[in-house]
């Protein structure tokens, strides 16, 4: 309960021309987590305009397989001298 709080603390959090904020609860989190103590009373939601969305840029295309350049592995030594262990 405490990290669900403190993510929700932090979307809470003003600055400047932050007037307000969305929660996306697509999960139900927030039904495992009920304190109405924290939560405080429930608000009666106001749906306003939808506001328009910038222009839509479409990503550029992936360079050729044969412009990258040859993969290579990176080999890495712990503190201690150890090798880790493959993940493979």
């Amino acid at each position: 309960m405490i990290e669900f709080k403190q993510v929700i603390g932090r979307g809470t959090r003003l600055y400047e021309g932050k007037a307000y904020f969305t929660i996306y609860d697509f999960v139900k989190a927030h039904a495992h987590f009920s304190d109405p103590e924290w939560d405080g009373d429930p608000v009666e939601e106001e749906i306003g305009p939808m506001r328009p969305m910038g222009p839509i840029r479409p990503m550029p295309p992936a360079p050729p397989s044969d412009a990258l350049p040859p993969r290579t592995k990176a080999k890495v030594r712990l503190a201690d001298g150890k090798e880790p262990r493959s993940s493979t």
